[in-house]
């Protein structure tokens, strides 16, 4: 019941004689009501707040402070806690319910709607260096001056799958009141599973897939046993090659049988 319905309940009590049934009764009639918006319960209680306080307010109470304030006061000295160790720490509402003992969903509504944070998310970007500036810039005049050449370029990349802790950016965040820019690095060539593929304007290949580091003779072994097949089987008899900076890419093998 919001303030205006109390006070207009509260003028009707007493102006029928303070009963709780016809001020019902009067206020359905009014508003246009069949079901009762409210029980006779609630009229009662809300005539004895207002004889005992004077108001139809709801007053904070003194003394123990309530449940939510304590909450959130122990998971802001978690937070602080955590982001203390690392920028990490902080990532995970699991974490810190588990480090708390204050459910998940309590700890995600304290951390928004008491201490005002944010959930930031990672973006995982290469390190560019002024000579790979240099080289897309050129690579993109050279594609403005060849347009005709697009259909015929194969793209091809690959992606690693971390198995030892590397961050995923979509279920690691850091929760803060503003964006953090922090940066974390690591090896992006360390052994990994890796899915290789291929596509153009024209066809898509199947993905291929790497169990360990990829090396010369293996992404030799996968264009001829995997790539060509795919581009003769769509008759693709003129392609350019399109493949990354990846050491196994330039092996004197690799060049010899693309060229």
């Amino acid at each position: 019941m919001d303030v205006s319905t109390g006070i207009e309940i509260v003028k009707l009590y007493y102006s029928l004689g303070e009963s709780a049934t016809a001020a019902l009764r009067v206020y359905k009639t009014k508003h246009g009501l069949i079901k009762d918006p409210f029980t006779m319960s609630t009229i009662t209680r809300l005539i004895a707040k207002f004889e005992s306080t004077g108001s139809v307010l709801d007053f904070p109470g003194k003394g123990r402070k309530s449940l939510s304030d304590e909450r959130a006061l122990i998971v802001q000295n978690a937070v602080e806690q955590l982001q203390s160790q690392s920028i990490m720490a902080s990532s995970s509402l699991t974490q810190m319910s588990q480090l708390t003992g204050v459910p998940c969903a309590s700890v995600h509504r304290i951390t928004r709607r008491h201490l005002h944070l944010y959930p930031y998310h990672f973006t995982l970007l290469q390190n560019i260096t002024d000579k790979d500036k240099e080289q897309r810039v050129t690579f993109a005049n050279w594609l403005l001056d060849n347009e005709e050449t697009v259909p015929k370029i194969l793209w091809s990349d690959e992606a690693n799958f971390s198995v030892n802790g590397i961050i995923n950016r979509h279920n690691c965040v850091i929760w803060s009141r503003e964006a953090p820019h922090e940066y974390l690095t690591y090896n992006l060539h360390s052994p990994q599973p890796c899915v290789w593929m291929g596509f153009s304007s024209k066809c898509l290949l199947r993905p291929c897939f790497f169990d360990a580091t990829v090396s010369g003779d293996s992404y030799l072994h996968m264009l001829q046993t995997h790539v060509i097949p795919q581009l003769k089987q769509h008759k693709k008899s003129s392609t350019v090659f399109q493949q990354g900076g990846a050491l196994p890419h330039y092996s004197n093998q690799v060049r010899t049988y693309l060229r």
